[in-house]
């Protein structure tokens, strides 16, 4: 079952957060710090509670939280460049190691598509890393396109 977040979900989230961060500290060592700040990482989860254009959604079964995502609301007016656009950004999303390919992210997604759809946006995106190759997998899976690079290189 998908619902959003309650205070008492806060802790178990941001386990599975800590899980999704050392892949990304591993995966980009260069970008990502070492260290999980664990104070600070639940003070951030705490804006998901209270800014009403963040919303955070946990799926469980049998009252166990098994995955989450971090979703934001966003709007752009039109410009000399672009079309007015209203749209869904999903910032973060994790599901606890031992339950990955279980179906516990489809579930997340399958109730994000209806729920943010309800809400009256057309379109929810994300970003995802290219080391992150189960990740942009179950995205390419699940429907998800590629729009837009971002690239780099070093000097």
């Amino acid at each position: 079952m998908v619902r959003l977040a309650k205070k008492e979900d806060l802790k178990a989230v941001n386990k599975i957060r800590r899980q999704v961060y050392l892949l990304h500290a591993k995966g980009r060592p260069d970008i990502f710090q070492p260290k999980w700040a664990e104070k600070n990482q639940m003070e951030y989860l705490q804006t998901f509670l209270s800014d009403e254009k963040l919303l955070l959604y946990v799926c469980e079964r049998d009252s166990k939280v098994l995955g989450y995502a971090m979703v934001e609301k966003k709007e752009k007016q039109k410009s000399v460049y672009s079309n007015e656009r209203k749209w869904c950004e999903v910032g973060d999303l994790g599901v606890i190691e031992k339950q990955r390919g279980k179906g516990v992210g489809s579930e997340l997604f399958d109730f994000l598509k209806k729920e943010i759809k309800s809400m009256g946006y057309s379109r929810i995106e994300l970003n995802v890393w290219e080391f992150n190759e189960n990740a942009v997998h179950f995205y390419d899976k699940i429907g998800f396109k590629t729009f837009r690079r971002i690239m780099e290189t070093d000097l």
